[in-house]
């Protein structure tokens, strides 16, 4: 397996960029990462939280996400009043919206994403699932299911107990409005057909059950070929919620060989996350988040070198200057606001203390070792999360 190449970032003017989504643990690492290199940073989104008072940010346009086509109106018009160095996406419905409407966006700022045709296997889990099976990995699909009619008819011929459903597109955007699709799992007939009744939904996957070890496989791919990589895993919190901690693994030779087929053949240009099953030797590709990942400060602590090579590559379209690389496996990453929240929320149920004090043993350990790290730069970004505090404050 090819060592992975670890860049340094050039020495380049000031540029004015634009940041579009604010889930606030990617979006403040891209704006951090930005301010440090003399960038000036605007963002766009709906999020109702405290986000101009961030040193990171320069102005903060809070939008109606209700209406994506106000919303495009609102951005278009943005767009055409500020010179943009380049637009960057940094949640699902931001590249939504600049793959939807990237005609009109790209005639005053260039988008940093994924080229459009490779973006369908980040948003169609089926194609991403057939072009993983030619890669060599695992066969999961039971069956692909067009409409409810459709859906009636199959459940009869599979074992609900053994099944989950989902959509083809976990997110789309219909009627102007941004529609999100969770997968689903039940052992009865008639809740089925009950929950499914939305049309939009469909296409829906009908795939075992696929039981492993969960992990994310992180990279950075330049016309097929990755350039950057680590390998990560849950550490605590609870499933199916926000993830409260993920620590870095050790290589797998024989997963990065299939996923270095599968990378290459999709042609991947960018930044990209694979959530993978494994068990034993056998390797399940789940879903590609095209974007930065929540956990993405996690890339910094293990030296993957992604940041640089993201910043060479496509913020500052330079030569990349090699350096040599060392990833380090079992560092932890702790999000210190998941942290709290899922502690005060456990207080009142006695039976998952157990988990709360894992994860205070876990926060303490950022204090003693060096392989534990909080994700919030709380002494550097100190107003935010001052005003951030007050905000949840109010809310209760």
């Amino acid at each position: 397996m090819p060592m992975t190449d670890q860049y340094s970032t050039p020495n380049v003017l000031q540029q004015h960029i634009l940041l579009f989504g604010a889930n606030y643990r990617a979006m403040f690492y891209v704006a951090r990462k930005l301010y440090h290199s003399k960038h000036k940073i605007d963002v766009i989104d709906w999020e109702n939280i405290p986000i101009e008072y961030s040193k990171y940010i320069n102005k903060y346009y809070r939008i109606d996400g209700r209406d994506i086509n106000k919303a495009r109106t609102l951005l278009i018009d943005i767009l055409a009043h500020q010179k943009y160095k380049a637009v960057i996406p940094i949640n699902d419905v931001g590249i939504l919206m600049c793959k939807m409407f990237s005609a009109d966006i790209s005639a005053f700022s260039p988008i940093i994403m994924s080229n459009i045709n490779s973006l369908v296997y980040a948003y169609n889990k089926y194609e991403l699932y057939k072009k993983s099976i030619q890669c060599g990995f695992g066969e999961y699909l039971v069956a692909l299911v067009k409409d409810k009619d459709e859906l009636t008819h199959k459940i009869n011929e599979v074992n609900l107990n053994a099944v989950v459903l989902k959509s083809c597109c976990s997110k789309k955007i219909c009627d102007s409005q941004i529609k999100t699709y969770s997968v689903y799992k039940s052992c009865s007939k008639s809740e089925i057909l009950n929950r499914f009744t939305d049309e939009s939904e469909f296409p829906l996957m009908i795939q075992k059950c696929v039981k492993g070890q969960e992990i994310g496989f992180n990279f950075i791919a330049l016309d097929g070929e990755i350039k950057a990589y680590y390998i990560d895993e849950f550490h605590c919190g609870s499933f199916g919620t926000e993830c409260v901690s993920r620590k870095s693994k050790s290589d797998i030779p024989q997963l990065y060989n299939k996923i270095e087929r599968l990378v290459k053949s999709i042609k991947w240009n960018g930044l990209g996350m694979f959530d993978i099953i494994v068990n034993g030797e056998d390797f399940y590709i789940l879903e590609l988040n095209g974007r930065f990942w929540a956990s993405i400060d996690l890339s910094d602590n293990v030296g993957s070198g992604i940041w640089e090579a993201y910043e060479s590559m496509f913020v500052c379209n330079s030569s990349l200057t090699q350096k040599s690389n060392i990833k380090r496996d079992g560092i932890v990453l702790i999000n210190l606001q998941s942290s709290i929240k899922k502690i005060l929320k456990d207080i009142t149920h006695t039976n998952h203390w157990k988990e709360s004090f894992k994860i205070l043993s876990t926060i303490t350990k950022s204090i003693f070792s060096k392989r534990y790290f909080l994700q919030e730069h709380l002494w550097e970004d100190k107003s935010f999360y001052f005003h951030l505090l007050i905000h949840y404050i109010k809310r209760i």
